[in-house]
Formats: structure tokens, C-alpha cells, sequence
């Protein structure tokens, strides 16, 4: 499964001269878990589980941002 990324922009005229840009930005949009291997030990009682996630994968974040050009 990859990991989603995903930027949003919306320019606003104020007058002819100066504009406003909104920007919001999302890291890992769907926030999905990417799964470990599952346990290859026979003699434990979790074999051929998956038991853990793999903790590469970052959390969620948005971050939001306003400019204005004159």
C-alpha cells in the first residue's frame, strides 16, 4: 500500500495589484497501517500471525498556510 500525499491551492483577487493564496497540505492522507511480517517461529503460539505494524510509516499530519501578495 503507498502513501498518499495531497496539496489543495486556491488563489483570491483582492484588487488588481494583490491576492490571497490558501494552501493546505496532507501527509499520509489515508493513515493506513502497512503491516510486519507475520511470526515464522513454529514453536510459539502467535505463528503465522501478524502481531505488530511497521513504525517507518509517519502519522498524519496537515499543515495550513495563508500568503498575501501586494
Amino acid at each position: 500500500m503507498g502513501n498518499y500525499d495531497v496539496s489543495l491551492f486556491k488563489i483570491f483577487r483582492i484588487t488588481e495589484g494583490s491576492k490571497l493564496e490558501l494552501r493546505g497540505e496532507f501527509y499520509n492522507v489515508t493513515n493506513t497501517p502497512q503491516f510486519a511480517n507475520p511470526s515464522g517461529n513454529v514453536n510459539v503460539g502467535t505463528y503465522a500471525q501478524v502481531t505488530t505494524t511497521l513504525q517507518n510509516r509517519g502519522e498524519r499530519e496537515v499543515q495550513i498556510a495563508a500568503r498575501i501578495t501586494f
